[in-house]
C-alpha cells in the first residue's frame, strides 16, 4: 500500500519569495515560514521551507513579501545531496499544493500587495442623455 503524506503550515514568510531554475529548466519558487507555538510557557518556532511550482509560484513571486501571513497545504518532500565538500546532506520540506494568502493585522497596509499597476488616469467628463435618448457629451467636450 502507498503512503500518504500531507502538511499544513500556518506561518509568516522569513523572506521575499525567491525563484530558480532547476536542472531540467523548470521554475520554482523558495519561501521559508516561521510558525510560532506556545509550549509550557514557552515560545517555540519552527521554520519550514516550502517550494512553489507553476502558477502557484507565480503567485507567491507577484503577491507576498517577507512577513506576510500564509497557510499552506502540501506533501512532505525528503531530499538528498552531496555538498561542495562531498557531504551527504538531507532536508525534509513541503511541496506546496494550496497557497491561501492570510489577511494582515488591522491597520496594516495591503498597498505592498498589489502588482504593479498602471498611474491613475484622470476622470473622464460623464455623458448626458438628452430627451431624445441620445447620448451627448459633457460641456467640456464641445470643440468650440
Amino acid at each position: 500500500m502507498a503512503g500518504f503524506t500531507s502538511a499544513t503550515v500556518f506561518g509568516y514568510l522569513c523572506f521575499d519569495p525567491q525563484a530558480r531554475t532547476t536542472q531540467t529548466g523548470s521554475q520554482v519558487v523558495d519561501l521559508r515560514v516561521a510558525s510560532n507555538r506556545k509550549y509550557r510557557g514557552q515560545d517555540q518556532t519552527v521554520f519550514v521551507d516550502i517550494s512553489c511550482w507553476g502558477k502557484q509560484g507565480e503567485a507567491a513571486m507577484q503577491y507576498l513579501h517577507k512577513g506576510d501571513p500564509v497557510l499552506i497545504h502540501g506533501r512532505l518532500h525528503y531530499g538528498e545531496w552531496n555538498d561542495k565538500n562531498g557531504q551527504k546532506r538531507s532536508k525534509l520540506s513541503i511541496m506546496c499544493n494550496e497557497l491561501v494568502f492570510m489577511p494582515r493585522g488591522e491597520g496594516a497596509s495591503t498597498q505592498r500587495r498589489r502588482p504593479a499597476e498602471q498611474p491613475p488616469q484622470p476622470p473622464q467628463p460623464p455623458e448626458t442623455v438628452n430627451y431624445a435618448g441620445e447620448t451627448t457629451p459633457a460641456q467640456d467636450d464641445i470643440p468650440f
